[in-house]
């Protein structure tokens, strides 16, 4: 009987809530009693809950209530919440942003200009349909930083709020006594319900607060983040004035620019222009990934730093020795007749490219041409296997690629008696390609092997 009570209770615990998993049990603070009652906060079936003050429901409220009918284009609200479980005593606080809008914004980041000082929310984003509206709901995890950006909201007059995704909602909310309309007096109402309601922990416990931030990561995915942003830092270009980015507001000079610097750096291809679009916006994530920065999408003062400081690596073409066709197999044949370091190759017309994925790594490039024999086509991931060995030690895979659709398109996929350029790249770390000694690349097709020795 005692060992039945023991699995079952076991059961009710492993039941509690999903996102509590791995959490450590948190101290009483949590004073449901004054949530339930003064509130009406529910918990549902596992035990989880949200809080936030009554003035902040109102506006929210009013907001959805609004959204059916308001034609003025999108619209915004964000107030702080507390979410948790009360089974096991833990909550966090939450920084939470509506949008409403004929499309959705995809977010990743949601910036504040207030008071001279900007900051950087980096959140999860959901969206749902609100009749002929799409709701995204955008949600970071309050830190030490947030709360700073919650003191200074709660005590300004007036701020900017922009959101960033697949495009950039910008939207003020100021304090006064008559509003243009109601997207603005919901956004300044915003700005006085910035408060968590009673019974919620103190969240500046170090302990509490270590405990919150492992719940929100297990709830939400990766951890996301509030940071104060560097406005001093150095840039020769003028940037948007509130928020300190090449984006919407920033001068048309000062996009080409960037995009230039995109292009220049193998980021993006194509003619540049002065109108921040899709293709500007994926090269700039593209170029944040490879820099180490927050992956956002829309250029800052420290992206355009490691543009202007990233000098792109030489073409160094040297020229083999074979012969046009020198390396034949029942299936295909081709050349090798040069080769050079860089860090991205592109399709001959624009549309097609590779990178390497980390800036302190290089492509060694062998480039020809290739040539099917085969009635079916090839795959030259499975079917061509190729890879460099240095001194005979250190061994690098190779990637084998060929051009497809007109030379917009680097492709592993070898058509039926096709013939077209051959593209080999190998990433290796760049201090290893400035060593001196010998390369050997080395492929292989059907049992046929053929190599080719380089000496630096």
């Amino acid at each position: 009987m005692i060992k039945k009570i023991c699995v079952f209770f076991l059961a009710m615990m492993m039941c509690l809530t999903a996102f509590a998993a791995n959490v450590e049990h948190a101290d009483p603070a949590l004073d449901r009693e004054i949530l339930s009652a003064r509130y009406g906060v529910q918990a549902d079936e596992n035990g989880d809950f949200v809080a936030m003050s009554p003035k902040a429901k109102a506006i929210e409220t009013y907001f959805m209530g609004k959204i059916a009918s308001y034609a003025g284009g999108g619209m915004l609200m964000f107030n702080v919440q507390a979410e948790g479980n009360f089974e096991t005593g833990i909550s966090y606080p939450v920084l939470r942003v509506l949008y409403a809008g004929s499309a959705p914004l995809n977010a990743n980041t949601v910036m504040f200009s207030v008071g001279g000082e900007v900051y950087a929310a980096r959140v999860q984003s959901s969206v749902s349909n609100a009749g002929r509206y799409h709701l995204e709901t955008m949600k970071a995890y309050l830190t030490e930083e947030g709360f700073r950006l919650v003191e200074s909201l709660v005590n300004t007059q007036k701020a900017n709020i922009t959101i960033l995704g697949s495009d950039q909602y910008t939207q003020a909310a100021e304090k006064a006594k008559y509003y243009g309309n109601t997207k603005l007096e919901i956004s300044a109402e915003c700005l006085s319900a910035l408060t968590l309601p009673e019974g919620t922990p103190d969240f500046s416990a170090y302990d509490l607060q270590a405990l919150s931030e492992k719940a929100f990561s297990a709830k939400y995915g990766k951890m996301t983040e509030i940071e104060k942003i560097d406005t001093a830092l150095e840039c020769e270009y003028a940037l948007d004035k509130s928020f300190f980015l090449a984006a919407d507001n920033a001068p048309s000079a000062t996009i080409r620019a960037v995009q230039e610097l995109l292009k220049q750096n193998g980021f993006m291809v194509g003619s540049t222009g002065t109108q921040v679009n899709a293709d500007m916006i994926s090269a700039v994530k593209t170029a944040q990934a490879y820099y180490g920065l927050d992956v956002t999408g829309y250029a800052d003062a420290r992206l355009i730093k490691a543009l202007k400081e990233n000098k792109p690596v030489e073409k160094s073409e040297e020229k083999a020795e074979n012969a046009a066709f020198a390396y034949s197999t029942e299936q295909i044949s081709f050349s090798v007749d040069a080769w050079y370091l860089a860090g991205r190759v592109d399709s001959t017309m624009p549309g097609g490219s590779v990178s390497v994925s980390d800036k302190d790594n290089v492509f060694v490039v062998f480039e020809g041409e290739i040539a099917s024999k085969a009635i079916k086509s090839l795959s030259l991931s499975w079917e061509v296997k190729a890879e460099l060995e240095k001194d005979g030690k250190y061994v690098f895979p190779c990637a084998v690629y060929t051009e497809m659709q007109a030379g917009s398109a680097l492709s592993t996929t070898l058509g039926v008696l096709e013939e077209g350029r051959l593209v080999i790249v190998c990433e290796i770390p760049m201090e290893i390609s400035q060593m001196d000694g010998e390369w050997t690349l080395k492929l292989s097709e059907g049992g046929n092997a053929f190599e080719m020795n380089l000496v630096k």
